[in-house]
């Protein structure tokens, strides 16, 4: 009660002792200091900040564990930062680490207050529009009072909803500032000395225009301008104009880490006052943790190493929960935590452990458990699972949920005849036989990584190709089963031509071991040997055939009694076979020399019919279908690392009857890749036939996604891309346009249409707000309907 009048509800609260500082939904504050030896809190005098009718959109204290900002504190007065100790509780702490206050006022306008003593040291109007870099303006404390027959606020898209001050890294911390604003942008700022640039080496972009000096006329009469937020140019760094305050932070905040999220908010008028209503009222906040697991927890990990890293991060609830870590190597990284809503979070200690933490979701109250021996420097956490050997193929069986890989070993090789005599012996002690490629076939449990059973082909005979296929049998009722399909090459020496063999393995389960884990065990049972003249270099599956290459020939095969396979069909095709990939009884045939050929199988007669091919020369590391919408699309690469999409169109004149596969699009991804998976993608109309999108992995170790766009939303990001390669500074002035273009001789002019550069439509969610509604103001659309057409592709899966 403040006299005869109620208080507004309390929204937010934030506690740092002894202060308390709380935020009221008609965006007044209150700020409290408690007293241990009266045993109880009072009102701290707040008359620095203006009249009691001064107005706060949210805050938070900080206490600084760094030094960095006691360190950059500046004040003409001879009261020092953390002022004079007025109770006994006060000089107790008086050896504390300094207490700040932070505060948004509605205008935009970030302030940074002393405590106890209330001075005003950092003030800024850049951060409700997200600019690159903020600066301290030097202005006196702003005005942000109402009258008493004022009506209330309506909030703006660029209110500025939570911000939190806290420390994030991994052992050596530093300050940031995360901010969340009420359209849904998520933003990290690292807090450096005035002057210096940050540590961690992952901040957007650079912005020419926002690091201008002069604030040009175009910004200042922006959308952001007109929906009642100041949209302030940042002050020159270098520029130190004389200080109105008496004291003041030589700090600057720079933007490092900027993700959009699409925020479901209801509208005023749909809004009820009923407890249900304040019940399923979703809370957004910033929460600061510090975790440093036990060594003994990792006992899983199957690395069998402990580990004492220390994180410091914080943890962002509501409907996008996320978590914000910093790494020595990787910066600051943004995790979304794979849960729908998280209403509440804290750390636990009831186990005297700092890596457990409880949580409160929809699904209801839960405990988390910090899992150790995490790679978090990249945009996915990451896991190094320590083997001893390396594998060239890796495959997951979804029926028993175990891993099977092949290993690529070196062993002694020996050529013999054909009569089995040794060709050659070594002549001399000095002189050993040599070594080639071999490998195992290991069956690995993903939950303790350990090698349940294996299988060692010849020490001359290494594997190609890997597939779970399904294949027919009459060992289940449904008449189907997932084997393992293998194909390998044998090699002879130069003087005898290679060969091959075609294997099918069954994963079996058997009785365990009860004095050993993991409690279910299983086996690989070797069903089938297929010899042929020359290397399997692919194998596949559909319709319950097997369908595997051998020199320039692809045959589909019957496997008949759960023993043998029976040829049933096969096509000469072109010269060395590199990918099989099916879809229903379709097929796609990957050439080193001839390109893709496009194949459908018939039952009846069993027979291979090739419907279209490519006519030039391509060397095809890989062949994929891509579907999205009723169309269908055929994605290849090259050893160069050219993505290609193809279109089967026989309605179109230039396929020649529909014998040519029309060359569409050409993007150059500049990295080999090798190993591909199509997964589905619903979108949220979810139709019945789900959208393809497809995951390619390279040797340098870096993972890439192809995803269908709409094409109204493709337009929109095809001019948004266009803007981005002209107005923004790239990485040595190159041109990212140029970086895909691929050379194509047989053409007038690039295939470039058709594939967005996602690297760099990523950059416009890091631009400044104004930067933003210009870009998108010149291409004749909103930056709101822009960042919803983004965010319906962003993320990994």
């Amino acid at each position: 009660m403040d006299g005869n009048m109620p208080r507004p509800k309390i929204r937010t609260c934030s506690i740092a002792d002894p202060f308390v500082l709380i935020v009221r939904e008609d965006d007044s504050i209150g700020l409290f200091i408690g007293e241990t030896e009266r045993g109880k809190i009072r009102r701290k005098d707040m008359s620095p900040m203006g009249d009691k009718t001064s107005r706060y959109l949210t805050g938070c204290f900080y206490t600084d564990t760094t030094g960095l900002f006691e360190e950059q504190y500046e004040s003409t007065t001879a009261q020092p930062a953390g002022g004079a100790t007025s109770t006994l509780q006060a000089a107790v702490n008086a050896g504390a680490k300094s207490q700040w206050l932070v505060l948004m006022r509605p205008q935009g306008i970030l302030e940074i207050w002393t405590l106890p003593k209330l001075t005003l040291a950092f003030s800024t109007p850049g951060l409700s529009t997200l600019q690159n870099v903020l600066t301290d303006s030097f202005d006196p404390p702003a005005v942000s009072s109402v009258g008493t027959q004022d009506p209330p606020r309506k909030p703006h898209d660029l209110d500025v909803e939570q911000l939190c001050l806290a420390v994030i890294g991994e052992g050596r911390v530093g300050a940031h500032l995360c901010v969340f604003l009420r359209s849904g942008q998520l933003t990290v700022y690292e807090v450096v000395p005035a002057g210096k640039t940050p540590s961690l080496h992952n901040r957007p972009e650079p912005d020419v225009q926002a690091q201008a000096p002069a604030q040009t006329p175009t910004q200042t009469q922006g959308p952001s301008a007109a929906a009642g937020q100041p949209a302030a140019a940042p002050q020159d760094a270098n520029t130190k104009p004389p200080p109105p305050r008496t004291s003041h932070l030589h700090l600057m905040f720079v933007k490092i880490q900027s993700i959009a999220f699409e925020i479901q908010r209801q509208e005023e008028a749909e809004k009820t006052s009923t407890i249900l209503a304040e019940q399923k009222k979703i809370s957004r906040v910033f929460v600061p943790f510090t975790t440093s697991p036990n060594s003994s927890s990792g006992s899983g990990s199957g690395s069998g190493t402990s580990t004492s890293t220390t994180y410091s991060g914080v943890f962002f609830t509501g409907d996008r929960p996320n978590w914000i870590l910093g790494t020595n190597k990787g910066g600051v990284r943004i995790y979304p935590s794979g849960h729908s809503v998280v209403h509440a979070f804290t750390a636990c200690s009831l186990w005297e452990s700092r890596g457990d933490f409880l949580m409160y979701t929809e699904e209801g109250p839960c405990l988390l458990e910090w899992v150790p021996n995490f790679q978090l420097d990249g945009p996915l956490p990451s896991r190094s699972v320590p083997r001893g050997r390396s594998y060239s193929n890796v495959l997951f069986e979804p029926s028993t949920g175990l891993v099977v890989a092949a290993s690529s070993l070196q062993a002694k090789f020996t050529s013999f005849d054909e009569d089995g005599n040794r060709i050659w012996e070594p002549d001399a002690p000095n002189i050993t036989d040599p070594v080639c490629d071999c490998s195992t076939l290991e069956l690995i449990s993903p939950d303790y990584w350990m090698t349940l059973d294996g299988f060692e082909f010849a020490t001359n005979e290494y594997v190609n190709d890997l597939a779970c296929v399904q294949l027919e049998t009459s060992s289940t009722e449904t008449g189907s089963k997932d084997f393992i399909a293998v194909g390998t090459t044998i090699d002879r020496g130069e003087d005898l031509a290679a060969k091959g063999a075609t294997y099918i393995f069954e994963i079996v389960e058997v009785v365990s071991d009860p004095s050993v884990v993991p409690k279910r065990w299983y086996k690989l049972r070797l069903r089938c040997r297929d010899d042929a003249k020359g290397p399997v270099s692919a194998v596949c599956g559909f319709s319950g055939y097997l369908v595997s290459s051998m020199g320039q020939k692809v045959f589909v095969r019957a496997f008949d009694s759960d023993e043998r396979l029976v040829g049933v069909a096969f096509m000469d095709v072109g010269v060395y076979v590199t990918s099989l990939r099916t879809l229903k009884n379709f097929l796609l045939v990957g050439d080193a020399v001839k390109s893709v050929m496009f194949v459908a199988f018939q039952e009846d007669p069993y027979k291979l019919v090739l419907l279209a091919k490519d006519t030039k020369r391509i060397c095809v590391t890989f062949s994929e279908f891509f579907f999205t919408d009723g169309e269908l699309s055929i994605v290849t690469g090259d050893e160069e690392g050219i993505l290609r999409v193809y279109e089967y169109n026989p309605q179109d004149p230039d396929s020649n009857d529909g014998r040519y596969l029309l060359l569409r699009t050409e993007f150059h991804a500049q990295s080999e890749v090798r190993s591909t998976i199509t997964i589905a993608r619903r979108t949220k109309e979810d139709p019945d036939i789900p959208q393809s999108k497809l995951l390619m992995a390279s040797p340098d170790g870096s993972l890439t996604s192809l995803t269908a766009v709409d094409e109204h939303a493709y337009k929109r990001l095809q001019l948004l891309q266009g803007q981005l390669t002209r107005n923004i500074q790239h990485v040595a002035g190159l041109n990212p346009r140029a970086f895909r273009i691929v050379r194509n001789d047989y053409v007038s002019k690039p295939l470039s249409k058709g594939v967005l550069d996602g690297n760099l439509l990523a950059y416009y969610e890091a631009l400044p707000i104004t930067r933003q509604n210009e870009m998108t103001r010149q291409i004749g659309t909103e930056r709101v309907t822009v960042l919803k057409d983004w965010i319906s592709l962003t993320g990994p899966w």
